[in-house]
């Protein structure tokens, strides 16, 4: 990724102020928004700049820009709510499914 697209990048907080924006009328969604937010936040990330648990612009700039074609889109606020439906959904599935025992030989 070249220095002009890291600039362009979106910033953690834009991604985060549409998420919540899209979210605030769906109280159901909640749970499940901030858990899909806490995904996105890497592994020690108080081990790097700027110190918060917040997505790089670098990663985002990339995922934006794999999903809608530029580094500095913001998902539209239906895109949002889909994908936190669909993470609810699979969460509950996931709950509702009988534990396995561990594989062995």
């Amino acid at each position: 990724m070249t220095a002009s697209k890291v600039t362009r990048a979106p910033k953690p907080l834009r991604l985060l102020l549409s998420s919540a924006s899209a979210l605030v009328a769906h109280p159901k969604l909640w749970p499940s928004g901030v858990a899909a937010g806490l995904e996105l936040v890497p592994r020690q990330w108080w081990r790097r700049r700027p110190y918060l648990p917040v997505p790089s612009s670098e990663w985002l700039g990339f995922r934006m820009e794999t999903a809608y074609g530029s580094p500095d889109a913001l998902p539209p606020a239906d895109d949002i709510l889909a994908f936190v439906a669909f993470a609810h959904e699979q969460r509950q599935l996931r709950r509702a499914m009988p534990k396995q025992p561990p594989y062995s030989h």
